[in-house]
C-alpha cells in the first residue's frame, strides 16, 4: 500500500488552525471543530481507501512524499489514528490560546494586556437576600 507521508503533519496543523478558528466563533458555533475535523478526516480516509485499492495517494496529484510498500497492518493503524492526530493538534492550540473567548490559555500568563472577554457567571446573585 502507498501512503502520503505528510498526512499526519497536515492533520496536526489542520487541527491546530481549526482550534484557533473555534476559539473565535465558540459562542455561535460550539461544534465547529468537531464538524470540520470529521470532514477533514473523511477526506484523508477516502484518499487512503483509494490508495489501498491501487490508486496513488491523493489521486496522483502529489507525486513526491509517497511511501511505497507500506505494511498493511501498519498502514491500517496509521490511517485509523488520523482523528487522534487532528485532536492532538487542536488540543495544543486550546492549551496555548484557550478554548473560548473567555479563556486565555497558557499564553495568557505572558501577556501584558488582558484580551479575553469578561466572564459571565451562570448563576444570579440576589443582593436582597442575606448570605449564610
Amino acid at each position: 500500500m502507498k501512503l502520503f507521508i505528510w498526512d499526519v503533519p497536515i492533520l496536526v496543523i489542520a487541527g491546530f488552525l481549526c482550534a484557533l478558528v473555534q476559539k473565535r466563533i465558540a459562542d455561535k458555533h460550539p461544534d465547529f471543530s468537531f464538524h470540520v475535523g470529521t470532514v477533514i478526516t473523511l477526506l484523508m480516509w477516502l484518499s487512503a481507501l483509494f490508495s489501498a485499492f491501487g490508486v496513488d495517494p491523493w489521486f496522483g496529484i502529489i507525486k513526491s512524499g509517497v511511501a511505497k510498500d507500506v505494511n498493511g497492518w501498519l498502514a491500517f493503524f496509521l490511517v485509523m489514528s488520523y482523528p487522534l492526530w487532528f485532536i492532538w493538534g487542536a488540543r495544543r492550540a486550546f492549551a496555548t490560546f484557550g478554548r473560548s473567548p473567555r479563556q486565555g490559555g497558557f499564553i495568557w500568563v505572558f501577556t501584558i494586556e488582558d484580551k479575553t472577554k469578561p466572564f459571565e457567571p451562570a448563576w444570579k446573585v440576589d443582593s436582597d437576600q442575606p448570605h449564610e
